[in-house]
């Protein structure tokens, strides 16, 4: 997907301090020096656990939001991952729309923060593959658009 002889790479960042339990990797172009395409957070522990999706959820977030005025592309998305299942975040950098939208907390009711049904792309299967193969080219083809 990303051969050696592109200026994409993939590298683990350092786990945040708050948890040491996952490991992030971050996708970017190492001809525009900095975080361009995609930011990943990976977790071996089980996406029924709402609360680790909710940390997930909201660290993605953060890390999609503090790049968004440096932005390059046009779009940038994220993928968060637990095992082998993936939900995809798209950040458009003009209008700053993220989606999935966030959900905020009802005072009253047990709310979802990051449901489930956000990790339905299995990258072991078809449509998981297909799903994370057609990001990379988008991303691939924005990058190529830019005038360094």
């Amino acid at each position: 997907m990303f051969p050696v002889d592109t200026t994409f790479e993939v590298v683990p960042q350092f786990p945040p301090t708050t948890s040491r339990e996952a490991v992030d990797f971050v996708l970017f172009s190492s001809t525009l020096k900095q975080h361009l395409s995609s930011s990943s957070r990976s977790s071996h522990l089980p996406i029924y656990a709402s609360l680790k999706r909710q940390e997930a959820d909201e660290q993605l977030r953060r890390r999609l939001v503090d790049i968004v005025d440096d932005l390059k592309i046009p779009v940038l998305h994220g993928v968060s991952v637990f095992g082998t299942k993936m939900a995809f975040y798209k950040l458009t950098r003009d209008s700053r729309r993220l989606e999935p939208r966030h959900i905020t907390p009802d005072q009253e009711v047990v709310t979802a923060m990051a449901p489930r049904q956000w990790w339905a792309y299995d990258i072991l299967e078809e449509e998981g593959a297909k799903k994370f193969r057609d990001v990379v080219e988008e991303v691939k083809e924005m990058c190529s658009q830019i005038s360094l």
